[in-house]
């Protein structure tokens, strides 16, 4: 193997094990305890995608099912992550149970 492959193996190897500990002023994302309601934009331009996404499993998602139900996700905030199914999804999801951030640590609501 050359030492290029090695080095591109070893970066992707390094992304994926950043990726599983992102968090923001101590909250997670991807734990199974982050309970995530899917909020759709419900007017003339939504698909059916998304609307199905919004009624699957009541419109409420684990954290540790949102990288494989939506791999191209985008954490806007602490509470709010923009699904980006398909290239003019304009949907979110927001935490069941929002949290504020305090100076010094986390309160939740």
């Amino acid at each position: 193997m050359s030492q290029l492959v090695k080095e591109v193996v070893a970066a992707v190897i390094a992304v994926r094990q950043a990726k599983q500990r992102i968090f923001i002023g101590g909250a997670t994302f991807y734990s199974v305890n982050d309970i995530w309601l899917y909020i759709e934009i419900s007017d003339d331009k939504l698909c059916d995608v998304c609307h199905a996404n919004a009624h699957m499993e009541g419109g409420e998602y684990k954290g540790n099912r949102i990288r494989g139900f939506f791999p191209y996700h985008e954490i806007l905030d602490i509470n709010t992550i923009k699904v980006n199914q398909h290239p003019h999804c304009r949907c979110i999801m927001v935490r069941k149970h929002p949290i504020l951030e305090t100076h010094e640590n986390i309160t939740f609501w």
